[in-house]
C-alpha cells in the first residue's frame, strides 16, 4: 500500500521497543542500502503518515458530504481523461495482437502443406507447431484480458456511488483506524524529503479507492482544516514565547552569576584558579574583539586621512603646494578671517567717533 515515489517499492516500517516505548517508529524505502539495487531512505515517521492519510480522508469527505453533484461531475470528467489515455494503449496492444494472432493462423497452414507435400519433416514440424501454438495460447489469453479492460472501461465502471456511501458510514471520525485505512486507500506514494528540522517538506500523493487521487478545490476549506490552521498557530505563538522565556532565564542567570562573581572579586574572596581563569577569558575576549576590528577595518573601503586646517595655513606660509581641496580649505579660512577683520575695525572706529 506504501510505495516509493522514486522505484516504486514497498516502505517498511521499522521500530524499536526501548523501556516499553516505541523509538523511531517509521516507513523506509525497502530498497535503500540494498546490493541489488540502490535507493534513497525515504524516510517518514508513522505519525506523519497517518496523520497526512487522515487528513485527505477527512477533506474528501467533507467535500463529498456538502458538495456531492460538483463531486460526482468532477470524477466522472478525471475518469473521463485516464479512460481516454487508457482506451488508447489497450486498443493498440489488442490491435496488434489480433494481427500476429492473424499472421500465426497463416503459418500453422503452410507448415500442415508442407508438412503434407514432403518439404518439412514431422520433427521440426512438431517442433514449430508447438511453438507457434503456445505463442497463440499466450495471445489469446492477452486478447481476453485487454478486451475484458475495454468493456469495462467503456461500461464506465467507475463508481462514485460506491465512494459516496462509503462516506457516508464514517460521519465523524477523529482518528485512523485499520478498517478506515483498507476501506478508504488504494496506495500511498512518498517521496523524498528536502531540507532539515522545522523547514523540511515532503510530498505524499494519497490514492483512495473508487476515485484516485482526488484533489478537493482550494476555495473548499472544510472545517477541521481552519481548526488545524488555529491549533498550529497556537503551538508555534506557545512555542516561540517558551523559547523566549527560556532566554530571558537565561539571560538573567548569567547576570546573576556576573554580578556574584564581581562581588566576590571586589571582596578578594576568588581563588587562584577562579583569578587565572578570569584573567586568560579576559585575554580571550581582547585577542577577539582585536581580530574582530581588523577583520572590520580590512572589509571597509579605504579613506584618505584628512589634513587639518593649522597644518594647511602652515603648508601656505611655507610657500608648499597645496591639493585644490586643501587650497579651498584655505580660502574659506582667509574670508572669514578677513570678514572678522573688517568687523573688528568697524568696532574700533564707531568707538573712536562715540
Amino acid at each position: 500500500m506504501f510505495a516509493c515515489s522514486d522505484c516504486g517499492a514497498k516502505l517498511t516500517r521499522r521500530y524499536h521497543l526501548v523501556q516499553e516505548k516505541w523509538v523511531d517508529d517509521s516507513y523506509v524505502c525497502s530498497n535503500y542500502r540494498k546490493l541489488a539495487r540502490e535507493c534513497s531512505i525515504h524516510y517518514i515517521t508513522t505519525q506523519k503518515m497517518e496523520t497526512a492519510i487522515l487528513a485527505v480522508i477527512q477533506r474528501v469527505s467533507w467535500y463529498v458530504r456538502h458538495n456531492e453533484k460538483e463531486f460526482i461531475q468532477r470524477v466522472r470528467e478525471a475518469s473521463t481523461v485516464r479512460q481516454e489515455e487508457a482506451f488508447k494503449g489497450c486498443e493498440q496492444q489488442l490491435s496488434l495482437s489480433k494481427r500476429r494472432h492473424s499472421e500465426l493462423d497463416g503459418l500453422v497452414k503452410k507448415l500442415y502443406e508442407a508438412n503434407a507435400t514432403g518439404k518439412l519433416n514431422d520433427r521440426h514440424f512438431e517442433r514449430l507447431m508447438g511453438e507457434y501454438d503456445s505463442e497463440q495460447s499466450a495471445l489469446e489469453t492477452t486478447m481476453t484480458e485487454l478486451q475484458g479492460q475495454i468493456d469495462a472501461w467503456s461500461e464506465n465502471k467507475l463508481k462514485t456511488d460506491e465512494f459516496i456511501e462509503l462516506v457516508k458510514r464514517y460521519t465523524d471520525f477523529t482518528e485512523l483506524t485499520t478498517p478506515m485505512l483498507n476501506e478508504f486507500i488504494e496506495k500511498v506514494i512518498v517521496y523524498e524529503g528536502e531540507g532539515r528540522g522545522n523547514d523540511r517538506r515532503q510530498r505524499v500523493d494519497v490514492f483512495m479507492n473508487f476515485i484516485g487521487a482526488f484533489e478537493v478545490p482550494a476555495d473548499s476549506i472544510a472545517p477541521m482544516e481552519l481548526e488545524e490552521q488555529r491549533r498550529l498557530t497556537e503551538e508555534k505563538a506557545a512555542h516561540e514565547r517558551e523559547l523566549k522565556q527560556r532566554a530571558q532565564a537565561r539571560c538573567k542567570k548569567r547576570n546573576q552569576e556576573r554580578r556574584d562573581f564581581t562581588a566576590r572579586m571586589k571582596a578578594g574572596l576568588l581563588t587562584s584558579e577562579e583569578l587565572e581563569a578570569h584573567e586568560q577569558h579576559k585575554a580571550k575576549n581582547r585577542a577577539w574583539q582585536k581580530e574582530w576590528r581588523d577583520k572590520r577595518k580590512a572589509a571597509m573601503p579605504e579613506q584618505s586621512q584628512k589634513v587639518s586646517r593649522s597644518v594647511i595655513i602652515k603648508r601656505k606660509k611655507d610657500g608648499l603646494p597645496l591639493t585644490p581641496e586643501e587650497l579651498e580649505i584655505y580660502e574659506t579660512w582667509r574670508r572669514k578671517r578677513t570678514a572678522q577683520h573688517r568687523e573688528w575695525r568697524h568696532g574700533i572706529k564707531a568707538k573712536t567717533t562715540a
